[in-house]
């Protein structure tokens, strides 16, 4: 399984044109991302820079890591005395949105020699058949992480199997040891000082690429106020702090109106 080659997917990280993802699928309405606590979830972790795309990196990596540019433009690699063609599959929901998406990590890893085919599902298939069987090479799917005990469900290695959330299948301890103690302390400092290990962790094993958190874009009455910006995980959010929405309106009892007619 290429896949397991951390050097796979170091070139691949590299390789993926996060803000062209952004700019084509999204259509401007995301944040590139480089981490598995999406921006805004702990207000005082500082989250990891984002590179931009670095083609030479990636296929510097490959080339480090014994795989071969053949002529037809993809690499191979002899692993147990068989040549394997550095190639895999992305299960993915036939949403527009996460097509395109896959549609433009396909090309981006083939201008590296990594060949990609895109496998693509109904949304109820993708969740029973492929997600819940883990029956994929990769997946491109979006998780919503809306609060603390989210990261628990998404990588705790006890839900790395179906119904856990665990898609990866990543198993690490030190992972675990973070999120069971963070599910525990109350220390603020503390918890924020475990989760930027969390990260620093799960970003040199590398389960998984980050490419974006999606931006939410609804429309209000040009007289609504007591809105304001928020760190959301699902759309339904926005109503959070409804107790706090008005809209300033002059307002006189009948007694006055009536008598401003009369005069």
């Amino acid at each position: 399984q290429v896949l397991t080659q951390t050097g796979v997917k170091t070139a691949i990280e590299k390789a993926v044109d996060r803000e062209k993802i952004i700019t084509e699928a999204l259509y401007g309405y995301g944040t590139a991302i480089n981490s598995p606590i999406p921006p805004g979830l702990i207000p005082d972790l500082t989250l990891p820079e984002v590179a931009a795309q670095d083609l030479e990196g990636a296929n510097s990596v490959l080339e480090k890591n014994g795989w071969t540019m053949k002529e037809d433009g993809f690499r191979t690699k002899t692993i147990d005395k068989k040549e394997t063609t550095l190639r895999f599959s992305i299960a993915t929901s036939d949403t527009p949105e996460l097509k395109k998406t896959a549609e433009l990590i396909r090309d981006d890893l083939s201008h590296v020699g990594i060949l990609v085919d895109i496998k693509v599902y109904d949304t109820g298939t993708l969740n029973q058949e492929i997600i819940r069987k883990r029956d994929y090479d990769a997946l491109l799917f979006g998780k919503v992480v809306s609060q603390e005990s989210d990261l628990f469900a998404f990588w705790h290695s006890s839900q790395r199997n179906d119904p856990g959330l665990n898609v990866s299948g990543y198993v690490n301890k030190t992972i675990d040891t973070i999120l069971e103690k963070n599910a525990r302390d109350n220390d603020t400092a503390a918890r924020t000082q475990r989760y930027a290990s969390f990260i620093n962790e799960i970003n040199n094993d590398k389960p998984a690429v980050f490419l974006f958190a999606p931006s939410f874009i609804y429309a209000r009455d040009i007289e609504l106020g007591g809105l304001a910006p928020m760190t959301m995980g699902i759309s339904s959010e926005r109503f959070s702090n409804i107790e706090e929405w008005y809209i300033a309106k002059e307002r006189l009892w009948p007694l006055f109106i009536k008598n401003q007619n009369n005069n």
